[in-house]
């Protein structure tokens, strides 16, 4: 109900947040969404930025202040590739004014030295021909710190 455009991929989210009938919810407990933080995020239906401010998401529209927003936190980072600009990684449903290659690894160093990492996904990555470009960027998030 919250996405007219037909872009459905925070469904993933809202499902693990238990905002719709999923099929897995006898799995155990959801995520609360007051633990996720959200940057990059430019191109929002209103009713989902409404549902995302209800729910006590943290948006954080401006990247450099993300590592300060999760300081000190065990994070799992999903990276959707299309944060990029389209001119360096190519979406299905593009939004200008992205973020450049070089300015998503220094968000991702940054991330890394602040927070206790305990896993990574990356999505919306459907070009082989990008895969040293994209491994240049996600490499401050490897090795992932192991937790004790």
């Amino acid at each position: 109900d919250t996405t007219p455009s037909g872009f459905l991929g925070g469904m993933c989210l809202a499902g693990a947040c238990g905002l719709w009938e999923t099929g897995f919810e006898s799995a155990g407990p959801t995520l609360d969404p007051t633990q996720v933080v959200m940057c990059g995020v430019r191109d929002l239906d209103g009713q989902e930025r409404v549902l995302i401010e209800s729910r006590g998401v943290d948006l954080v529209d401006r990247p450099s202040l993300l590592a300060s927003a999760l300081e000190g936190r065990e994070v799992f980072v999903h990276l959707d590739c299309d944060v990029l600009d389209p001119g360096i990684v190519p979406a299905r449903f593009e939004a200008t004014g992205g973020l450049s290659d070089g300015g998503l690894r220094t968000l991702l160093t940054e991330v890394a030295e602040a927070t206790s990492l305990i896993g990574c996904e990356i999505t919306a990555f459907g070009s082989p021909e990008l895969a040293d470009r994209i491994a240049a960027v996600v490499e401050p998030l490897l090795p992932l710190k192991v937790r004790d």
